[in-house]
């Protein structure tokens, strides 16, 4: 729980905080892809981004559990196959 202050009465209200800040170091090349992804997707943050990469992940990591092969379609319809992440 996070404990909010009101500025002109200070006085804490308990608030459930299902968060908790995490810090990563990139380099300047991830920052700047990380960047790019932003600007193309219209993210209206890089946390933003780095969640739905998380959700993507955890998609493709279930796929491979249940046995399934992760592909991309061409726009011709011809199946790029992607290699197992793990």
């Amino acid at each position: 729980m996070a404990v909010v202050m009101n500025k002109e009465t200070n006085k804490g209200s308990r608030l459930a905080q299902d968060k908790a800040r995490v810090q990563f170091d990139f380099s300047k090349d991830s920052l700047a892809k990380l960047d790019e992804i932003v600007a193309a997707v219209s993210a209206s943050t890089r946390a933003e981004v780095i969640r739905r990469a998380l959700m993507l992940y955890t998609e493709v990591l279930d796929a491979e559990k249940r046995g399934a092969k992760i592909c991309f379609r061409e726009p011709d319809g011809t199946l790029v196959q992607i290699l197992p992440l793990f």
